[in-house]
């Protein structure tokens, strides 16, 4: 269980009521969302029977499974929410912290963190309603992942077009610092991913592929990748050490409206022989996707952890 530290906040972008029936969330259709205002390049897919996940094998590293939490203060994770004085987005930059079960300020060894960006029309709250907490919960007191932190940024002006937004920049220089200062985490880039959901997985592509000295591994959910950015991408690829470069994990539904957009970066990564994941699904880009797929991107990044 989750206990909560904040109360509820209701946004009007997303104005969407999750009923929870059994363990099935019935969400209501999400607006059409609009990834960039740079069209993305020409693309010519040919859909085949099957797509089968992991085309180019990754590097794999063994570790013994974290022991369960044992008696401690606080067996509950629980959810923060903070905000910092931001000079780059010249207003407050609000985010939400998770914080494991047996949280502490003075672990043994310092936590990973995994940095989230939700997509338009939506606000940092989208991954607790979506599982994702409950599912990390379970992982880490089943003794199948280490202890992590979970920071999730609001990204207020989604629909900004890309030259007038410094939200990137935010975010490396003045997030990931302060979240290092205030909390006991490990600095190391192989101790920090970064993803995200359509827009939010665009972010994370950006973010994760243009600073691989911080993040180490980069979740693409349904991405809407921005056009400017997969024609700088192979620049990018090639400026890396092979060793340096994230590993990552992309996924999209095969009905999605932004599939090409996430055909097209993985087609890429092959291209260069970038160690990454490749999932189509059956579904396609909208809420029941994403928490129908929210547990195994949750496992992913559990498992990457050193």
């Amino acid at each position: 269980m989750i206990r909560i530290l904040y109360r509820w906040m209701i946004f009007p972008a997303l104005a969407a009521v999750f009923v929870v029936s059994g363990c099935k969330v019935v969400p209501p259709t999400l607006p059409t969302i609009a990834p960039t205002s740079t069209p993305l390049p020409t693309h010519t897919y040919t859909p085949v029977a099957t797509d089968p996940p992991t085309p180019t094998p990754r590097p794999t590293h063994t570790r013994a499974p974290s022991p369960a939490p044992g008696n401690c203060k606080n067996p509950e994770s629980s959810i923060v929410d903070d905000q910092i004085a931001s000079n780059l987005l010249g207003e407050p930059f609000q985010f939400r912290v998770y914080l494991p079960p047996c949280y502490t300020t003075e672990p043994e060894k310092p936590y990973p963190v995994l940095y989230l960006f939700h997509g338009q029309q939506q606000d940092a709250t989208l991954w607790e309603k979506l599982g994702a907490l409950k599912a990390i919960d379970s992982l880490i007191l089943s003794g199948a992942s280490q202890p992590f932190l979970i920071v999730m940024p609001t990204e207020r002006h989604f629909l900004l077009e890309l030259q007038d937004t410094k939200f990137d920049q935010a975010v490396v220089e003045e997030l990931v610092p302060a979240i290092d200062k205030n909390y006991p985490t490990c600095k190391r880039p192989s101790c920090r991913a970064v993803g995200g959901i359509s827009r939010g997985a665009a972010w994370a592509v950006r973010v994760g592929f243009s600073h691989p000295d911080l993040f180490h591994y980069i979740g693409a959910h349904s991405p809407a990748v921005f056009g400017s950015d997969l024609a700088r991408l192979p620049v990018i690829l090639r400026a890396i050490k092979p060793e340096d470069i994230p590993l990552t994990y992309i996924d999209t539904g095969r009905t999605d409206i932004y599939r090409d957009s996430a055909i097209q970066l993985e087609g890429l990564l092959t291209q260069f022989g970038v160690p990454h994941e490749w999932h189509m699904n059956e579904g396609g880009h909208d809420l029941d996707y994403w928490y129908d797929h929210i547990s195994e991107y949750m496992a992913w990044y559990a498992q990457n952890w050193p």
